[in-house]
C-alpha cells in the first residue's frame, strides 16, 4: 500500500478504514518494515492469505481490530501472542478454528469483541459455535453480539476477570443466571428475552455492579427492579425503551443518589416533569441524555437553566436534546456555568455510554 512508504519505521500505530459500501481487496501491507507496530486496524477490507501471514508475523501487536473484514487463514491471527486487544466483529468467514484458539492461545487477551452464534438444541442447524470463548481466562472487557445461554454459561466459568460486559442481543433461557463478582459494567442491548428473576439475580451476583444498560426491556416490572435492587449505579443507560415513563424517574431519583450519567434517549414517555425530578434529586449528576423523546421540546431549556443554577458543587451537567432544541455552548455557558447543552451531532463519536468508557 503507497500510504505507507513514507511513514516512518518506528511507528507503533497504523488505522486503516475503507469507508465504501463494499470491502475492498487488500493485497498489499508492507508490514515487514515496522519494527515497532503494537495497534493495527483495518475495517472493511477482503484480506488475503499473504497479508494474514504478514499480520500474524508482526509479534509486537497488541491491538488489533478487524471489523467487517473478509480474512484467509483467520486461524494465525492466534499465533500473536501478545495480543491484548481484538475486535472481529462482522469479521466474514470466521471459523471454528480460531474461536476455538482465542483463549488457548492468547493467553494475554484483555479486550474482545466478536459475534456469536451458538449451536444449541434450537439451533442445531448452525455450525458454529463460541462457547470457548470462556476459556479466555485472562479476559477483562468483552462486547459479544448475539449471544445465548450456553455461551454465557461458558464465560462465566471460565472468564474470572470480567470487569465490563456487553451483549448486543441476548437469547436469554430463564435457568441461565450471570454471576460476576468483580463485574463493574454490563449492557444488554435489545433485551427482548430477560426476565424480573434475571435482574434480581444481577443485583445480587454482580456486587460491584456501577454501569448498567438495558434497552428493549419487555416489561415495565423488569424496570421497577433498577430502583429497588441497584442503589450503588453511577451510570444508567435505559434507551429505547417503552415503559420508561415519569414514575419511574421518579423513583430513581429517590434512590440512585450516586448517579452521574442517564440515558432516556428514544423514551416515549419522558415529560419535563420526569427531567426536572432527575435535576432537582439528582445533585451530582453530570450527564443527561433525552433526545429522541417526543415529549421533550423547548420549553424544558428554562427547567434544566434553572436547576443548574442552583448547583453549588461545581460539577458541570452535560444535557443531550434534540438538535433544534440546542443552544450553542457559549450562550449555554453564559446561561449558568455549571451547564452544557450538546447535541447528537457535536456529542457523535464520543461513545458515551460505553461500558468500556
Amino acid at each position: 500500500m503507497s500510504v505507507l512508504t513514507s511513514v516512518p519505521m518506528t511507528i507503533e500505530k497504523i488505522c486503516i478504514i475503507n469507508l465504501n459500501n463494499y470491502p475492498i481487496e487488500l493485497n498489499q501491507l508492507p508490514l515487514e518494515k515496522f519494527n515497532s507496530l503494537q495497534c493495527l486496524t483495518l475495517n472493511n477490507y477482503e484480506i488475503k492469505s499473504n497479508i494474514t501471514k504478514k499480520i500474524a508475523n508482526t509479534k509486537t501487536i497488541m491491538y488489533l481490530d478487524l471489523q467487517e473484514c473478509s480474512v484467509e487463514k483467520p486461524k494465525l491471527i492466534n499465533g500473536l501472542y501478545n495480543l491484548e486487544y481484538l475486535n472481529i466483529c462482522k469479521m466474514y468467514y470466521l471459523n471454528q478454528e480460531i474461536s476455538a484458539n482465542i483463549g488457548c492461545k492468547l493467553e494475554k487477551l484483555k479486550h474482545l469483541e466478536i459475534e456469536a452464534v451458538s449451536s444449541t438444541e434450537d439451533n442445531s442447524g448452525l455450525p458454529i459455535s463460541f462457547a470457548e470463548v470462556g476459556k479466555c481466562g485472562s479476559l477483562k472487557n468483552l462486547n459479544i453480539h448475539y449471544a445465548d445461554s450456553i455461551i454465557i454459561d461458558s464465560i462465566m466459568s471460565g472468564c474470572k476477570k470480567l470487569k465490563y460486559l456487553f451483549i448486543q442481543q441476548y437469547f436469554h433461557k430463564s435457568m441461565t443466571l450471570i454471576q460476576f463478582e468483580d463485574l463493574e459494567s454490563l449492557a444488554i442491548r435489545w433485551a427482548h428475552d430477560i426476565d424480573v428473576d434475571l435482574i434480581r439475580n444481577i443485583a445480587r451476583d454482580c456486587p460491584k455492579l456501577k454501569y448498567l444498560c438495558l434497552s428493549t426491556c419487555p416489561t415495565r416490572d423488569i424496570l421497577q427492579e433498577i430502583p429497588n435492587k441497584f442503589a450503588n449505579l453511577s451510570k444508567l443507560d435505559l434507551r429505547d425503551n417503552e415503559h420508561v415513563d415519569d414514575k419511574l424517574l421518579t423513583q430513581i431519583s429517590s434512590s440512585l443518589k450516586a448517579l452521574k450519567m442517564l440515558s432516556c434517549q428514544n423514551c416515549l414517555k419522558v415529560t419535563n416533569d420526569g427531567v426536572e425530578t432527575i435535576l432537582k434529586k439528582c445533585l451530582i449528576l453530570e450527564r443527561f441524555n433525552v433526545d429522541g423523546c417526543p415529549h421533550i421540546g423547548s420549553d424544558i431549556r428554562p427547567i434544566v437553566i434553572g436547576e443548574a443554577k442552583q448547583r453549588t458543587n461545581n460539577i458541570i451537567l452535560y444535557f443531550q436534546l434534540n438538535d433544534e432544541y440546542v443552544f450553542d455552548e457559549n450562550e449555554s455557558r453564559n446561561r449558568s456555568p455549571w451547564l452544557r447543552f450538546i447535541s447528537p451531532k457535536k456529542d457523535c463519536g464520543k461513545n458515551t455510554w460505553s461500558p468500556f468508557n
